[in-house]
């Protein structure tokens, strides 16, 4: 079984910037019960929302032919972790772009107190069929997506998606 942590894309532009969101279900509110740890979310689980936020903005852009593997993160900044039912409203954009690797940077906002922010985060690109059924994925963005219209990105798309 795979998280899924993005709830919805509220806008993506191609290449450049997504914003998403991630409202904390009650039962994802209890992981850390069993620890002993009452009162918040796991923070690493705020880490990986980020993490795919930038993981669409790649998939997106590369029209469905790339994704990205998280090799190096420069800093993580969690300053304090969601709430039962707040939502986390993520930007994600991408720095620097290379035919290789994509550099990432993150905050994400629970209404205006900025949460997190990820800087420097490496992003090596990987053919998406490797991993995951482009076809799935496709479906899933049209649900979280909707009316969310995404032209690829010329440096992000893969040639016959290899």
């Amino acid at each position: 079984m795979r998280f899924r942590l993005v709830d919805k894309i509220l806008s993506l532009q191609s290449g450049r910037l997504i914003e998403t969101v991630k409202a904390v279900s009650f039962e994802e509110y209890q992981l850390c019960h069993p620890l002993g740890i009452d009162e918040q979310w796991v923070p690493t689980l705020l880490v990986e929302a980020m993490l795919q936020s930038g993981n669409w903005l790649i998939i997106a852009s590369s029209d469905f032919t790339q994704l990205g593997l998280v090799v190096q993160i420069k800093k993580i900044n969690i300053k304090r972790p969601p709430g039962r039912g707040e939502r986390v409203r993520f930007e994600v954009g991408i720095s620097s772009l290379r035919s290789e690797a994509a550099l990432l940077e993150g905050r994400g906002w629970i209404g205006d107190e900025e949460v997190i922010e990820g800087i420097g985060c490496i992003a090596t690109l990987a053919p998406l069929a490797q991993f995951e059924d482009p076809d799935d994925l496709r479906v899933i963005f049209s649900e979280i997506a909707p009316g969310v219209k995404v032209e690829p990105h010329p440096e992000l798309v893969l040639p016959n998606g290899k």
